[in-house]
């Protein structure tokens, strides 16, 4: 346990930060669970669980703790598995994921650089070919209809829907999002836009005078949220289905001098679940936030760093940073967390490249009750050298 003594030697340098009421409060809202992982011992594990719970602050003012969708059933135990990827490929990548987490779509490669999309459904693969260069899934729905992107002479996108790639009208598009009924939301020329039908050119968004914006997601009924950037900033944003949006309101206690950076996930219903990374001045801190934007009702919790994936629940995953010691830098393990502060350390599936401080897991897919996860981990090929193999996680 020499890990656990260097870090807590190292905390302690830095004590007069944190006062004890706030680690109380910190330690009873995150509940990461220890468990083995592929490559590394538990100790170290161990060293990463402790630290994220002690380095987590509650944010001053507010704050709205909401039971897990696990209820009391949730033991934080998320198996790995590598996925099934059909033909000789060089290796594979999960690039998206409905909200259920039945469905997963990504793609693999060939050593000479060709892509071929493919779905997973319960882990089934079904290899859908090349549609163009460097073309990735972005979104896929329920009920399988997906979008994918190819970006390497202009920028073109598909919707895909019963073994058919539609091309989508516009010049330089970018699909970012579908729903189950095949609207699909994305960018045209850099802006906001939707694809009511694949066929007919896309009708943009509405933006503020002098801002920018990004698609993240698209809901059942055309509700399209996102990001904008102006002169002031990153903000969350939501778009009604005609096209005309506002601002989803941060946190109170955060001033928009303060923020770094805004992340904006997923719409389930009438949540949209993002994250913000703000600054007091002296350290950072991650907030998960859930906004319910017919009432403008918002919640938070303290995250371990800007997830990469959401789910609509109000779930995240992504690489937690490493933890210093005076031994050395651990870390960069991915973590999977619900806005009640319980979560899990995810684990590598077989196979897997392991090291003690560079991210070895990137996860892109997350399902709404945060019991499915894709996305991909580095592997060593039988031939020698690395690659990437797709790779699903189930919690129980």
């Amino acid at each position: 346990m020499s890990d656990l003594k260097e870090l807590l030697e190292g905390l302690s340098e830095q004590a007069p930060r944190y006062d004890v009421l706030a680690r109380v409060h910190g330690r009873r809202l995150v509940r990461l669970r220890q468990r083995r992982v592929a490559g590394y011992s538990a100790s170290v594990l161990a060293v990463v669980a402790i630290a994220l719970t002690m380095l987590r602050l509650p944010l001053p003012g507010e704050y709205e703790p909401q039971t897990s969708p696990f209820g009391g059933h949730y033991d934080g135990r998320c198996v790995a598995e590598r996925l099934d990827v059909p033909g000789n490929f060089a290796g594979s990548k999960v690039t998206a994921g409905d909200p259920s987490g039945r469905r997963l779509a990504g793609h693999a490669y060939r050593s000479d650089g060709r892509t071929h999309l493919i779905t997973w459904d319960y882990g089934m693969a079904t290899e859908i070919g090349p549609i163009g260069g460097n073309a990735e899934f972005t979104d896929i729905a329920e009920s399988g209809v997906a979008v994918a992107t190819a970006t390497a002479d202009t920028r073109t996108s598909w919707l895909h829907r019963d073994g058919a790639n539609i091309l989508l009208a516009g010049e330089d598009a970018e699909a970012l999002a579908v729903n189950d009924t095949g609207t699909v939301a994305g960018q045209v020329a850099g802006r906001p836009a939707v694809w009511d039908d694949p066929k007919t050119e896309p009708r943009p968004l509405a933006l503020p005078a002098g801002a920018t914006g990004r698609v993240a997601d698209i809901s059942a009924d055309g509700t399209v949220v996102g990001t904008i950037a102006d002169n002031t900033g990153t903000h969350a944003y939501r778009w009604h289905p005609d096209g005309t949006g506002e601002e989803l309101k941060l946190p109170e206690d955060i001033g928009a001098d303060k923020v770094l950076e805004v992340r904006v996930g997923t719409v389930d219903g009438n949540w949209v679940v993002g994250s913000v990374r703000y600054t007091d001045g002296i350290q950072e801190t991650t907030l998960l936030v859930r906004w319910n934007h017919v009432t403008g009702q918002k919640r938070w919790t303290i995250a371990p760093a800007q997830p990469d994936a959401f789910g609509g629940q109000g779930w995240s995953a992504g690489i937690a940073p490493p933890i210093d010691t005076p031994n050395g830098s651990h870390g960069g393990h991915a973590f999977l967390q619900d806005m009640g502060g319980q979560g899990d350390v995810l684990s590598d599936a077989e196979g897997a490249v392991t090291g003690l401080s560079t991210p070895e897991i990137t996860v892109t897919a997350l399902s709404r009750d945060g019991r499915a996860l894709g996305g991909y981990q580095t592997v060593v090929r039988p031939t020698g050298g690395q690659t990437t193999a797709a790779v699903r996680w189930t919690c129980h």
